[in-house]
């Protein structure tokens, strides 16, 4: 599933402006998993947000 609707979706709802160029500290609530706080980006030169972690979350090859 993509992610990124549900987190603009949040944001709309928390009345949380999401500003190109700055990182932006998001809370999200369901009854489901209770609340989620995500740092999400969104860069001048895409239009799809980016979730940001700490490097030492990087996984892979």
């Amino acid at each position: 599933m993509d992610l990124e609707n549900p987190l603009r979706y949040q944001a709309a709802a928390n009345g949380t402006d999401l500003v190109r160029g700055q990182p932006v500290e998001l809370t999200c609530r369901s009854d489901e998993y209770g609340d989620a706080t995500f740092l999400v980006y969104w860069p001048y030169e895409e239009d799809r947000l980016h979730r940001l972690a700490p490097k030492s979350f990087e996984q892979g090859p």
